[in-house]
Order: C-alpha cells, then structure tokens, then sequence
C-alpha cells in the first residue's frame, strides 16, 4: 500500500519518520495475507514545507516488483535518485509533477523518474498491462489524461482530454481496452465525444479502444515486404512491417531455427545487418492484431 504521512508513521513494530524539512512524505508498506507489515518506507520531499504523495501502486505478478505513482513539490529522495519538480514553483498547496518509480520486492527502489510541465500535473491511478507496460492516468497541465509507459518508465503515447480536471481510475476492459473516469468542468471533449458541463464539476466515463481505430483484429491481411535490398542505395533498405503494426515484438530466426534478432518494439529498423543472403523467418505479436509469421529475404 502507498499514500501519505507526516510525522512519525507506525505500522506495528515498524515506523518512518518525515524529513526535517517535510510536510507530507510518500511512504510504501508491503503485509502479507493477514496484514502484518514485511516492510515500511518512506520517500522524503527537501524543499520547504511541500507535499509528496503515493496515490497507486501495481504489483507484477511474474517478478514481483512494485511500479508506484503519485505526485510531488519540490524535490524528493528516493534513495539516491532526487526527483525535483519543473520550474520549482515555491507554494505548498498544489501539486506539480508526477513520478513513476519501481521497487523490488524488498523494497529496493530500481529506478525512479519524473514527468511534468510547469503546470498542475498529477499521478492518480496506475495499471499493469497484460502484454508488459503500464498505464498511467491522471492530470496533465489541468487536463485529464491516461499515458502508457514501459517497464523501464519510458514514456509512450499520451493521450488527453480537452477539459480542466482529472482522470481518478483505469479499469482494464481486455484486448487493449479499458475504461477511465474522472472529474471535469467546462467542456470536454475526446475525439468524436462532446459534452458541457451541467454543473461546478461533473464526472465523466470513458472507453478506449486502440485496436478499433487501427482495423486490426486477428485474421486481417497486413502488407510486409519479404525481401530487402540492404546494399546502402537508399532503396528497400530495411525490413518494414504493416503500419497497423507499429510497436509490434519481432522476432527473425535464421533457417536453422536460430534467434538473430529480438525486438520488444519494433521500429522497422532491421536491414540483416552482418548476416548472409538467406531466407530469414520472422514472428511478430502485436496486441491488436495477435501474432504474425513470415518470412524475408536479403539479397545484396
């Protein structure tokens, strides 16, 4: 579990204490089946009286270590990585950046980065995806907004709702799908979908679905080239998938069943390079389309 403290935060026999410079700290608590406490940490703001909070955290099922959202002011530790906010607006009362972070099981903390503008940008709610990364859902410079991200907190499409507010819960739907909700006032509008507010603030519901928009369901036709020409004229150069594939996992492996090439997302950026004139065969698994074999051929 994750969220916020100040003071001197107990859980049982185990208890962390804020900064001398702290207002609220994020902590992190991992219990087991009956709620006993394994470990407890605390993740300390030092800029002035400013606040930093936990507000979701998944859990990988495969490895096991916990990726955590949330939102900061000024600078937080998160064991040696500092954070700090864009532009370090000086006032305690509104939050400013988002930062993703990863922890292993233990507690450890892998990695942690910040996202932002110089505007109200907030981490609210965060989900592991079925085919590897996370989504993100929050606000984004006032805006309600969801945004995927790999499992290193590279950031990938970011996508945003016209209107003053904030996206509060993901809920996963399958396929790619899933369903946000959220506050917001004024107007709003997502794509083909408008809406006027009919009071101070108003709540909204949405679904997503990246596979409807690219026409990629299992049985389509995709058009990839089977033969490239990688002899430095500028022409047919590279191995170039179907654009609704884009971001697809590739795979080649040589006629002898051997890997030669491994791509968790591929930007059709492979041209053989040091390997023979052959027939090569290729694996791509795309979470719209499912899975895709062919082959290719390099000729020099």
């Amino acid at each position: 579990m994750t969220g916020a403290y100040t003071g001197r935060y107990k859980i049982a026999g185990l208890s962390i204490a804020t900064g001398p410079e702290s207002h609220d700290d994020i902590f992190v608590a991992k219990l087991d089946k009956q709620g006993r406490p394994l470990w407890l940490k605390g993740f300390n703001n030092a800029v002035g009286l400013l606040s930093s909070t936990g507000t979701s955290l998944e859990v990988d099922p495969k490895t096991k270590n916990i990726y955590l959202t949330g939102f900061f002011k000024g600078r937080v530790d998160f064991d040696g990585i500092i954070l700090e906010e864009t532009g370090m607006v000086e006032f305690s009362g509104v939050p400013a950046d988002i930062f993703l972070a990863s922890l292993t099981e233990n507690g450890t903390v892998v990695w942690a980065r910040s996202y932002g503008e110089e505007g109200h940008d907030l981490g609210w709610d965060l989900k592991l995806l079925p085919s590897s990364g996370l989504v993100l859902a929050g606000a984004w410079n006032f805006m309600p907004f969801v945004q995927y991200f790999d499992l290193a907190g590279n950031p990938g499409e970011r996508i945003h709702l016209i209107a003053g507010g904030v996206t509060e819960n993901i809920t996963l739907a399958g396929n790619g799908a899933f369903y946000i909700s959220g506050e917001f006032w004024g107007f709003l509008q997502a794509e083909h979908i408008n809406w006027n507010t009919r009071g101070d603030i108003n709540g909204f519901l949405i679904k997503f679905d990246p596979c409807a928009s690219k026409i990629t369901v299992p049985g389509s036709t995709f058009k990839s080239y089977n033969v490239i020409t990688p002899n430095g004229d500028g022409k047919n150069e590279y191995f170039v998938l179907d654009p609704a594939l884009a971001g697809a996992k590739l795979q080649i492996y040589n006629r002898w069943g051997s890997k030669v090439f491994d791509s968790k997302h591929y930007e059709n950026d492979w041209n053989g390079n040091g390997l023979p004139e052959a027939v090569y065969h290729w694996v791509a698994s795309h979470g719209c389309a499912g899975t895709l074999k062919g082959t290719v051929t390099i000729i020099r």
